[in-house]
């Protein structure tokens, strides 16, 4: 296996972690929303809140906090099976700019939020890593004489 291969295999690797929050989001974007919520620490509940409050702000209408984490659910799982190659090579491809704009959709809400951009770091250095695999698999081999 090639610097390449292991440098994008290692990127699906940390994209792939997205896939344990999927389920607590799909419980959240669940009719027991309001149950599960109440068993959560409070910490917890204010941040949820918090984040959705920034992206009504930004969007300009309601939204709940059940369709937030749905929405969230969604992106973290289709990006995730992107780039594990699930639906080819071409949406592979397409998932780097749709994860750059949830990462940079992330650390918009982190710092409206007044937290710490640390949690978001080690998936903007991967986009770039996977950039460059991208970049280097389209340059054309030369032959060797």
């Amino acid at each position: 296996m090639d610097a390449f291969s292991r440098a994008r295999t290692g990127t699906t690797l940390l994209f792939c972690t997205n896939l344990p929050a999927v389920f607590v989001l799909i419980a959240l974007a669940s009719p027991w929303h309001d149950a599960l919520l109440s068993m959560a620490p409070s910490e917890a509940r204010v941040h949820l809140s918090n984040m959705v409050s920034v992206w009504v702000k930004v969007a300009g209408f309601e939204i709940t906090a059940q369709q937030f984490c749905a929405f969230l659910a969604v992106c973290k799982l289709a990006g995730s099976l992107a780039f594990a190659g699930i639906f080819g090579k071409t949406l592979d491809r397409l998932a780097i700019p749709c994860w750059l704009i949830f990462f940079l959709g992330a650390a918009y809400t982190l710092l409206q939020t007044g937290r710490h951009l640390f949690p978001v770091v080690p998936f903007f250095i991967a986009l770039l890593v996977r950039v460059m695999c991208e970049l280097c698999e389209k340059e054309p081999k030369t032959k060797k004489s």
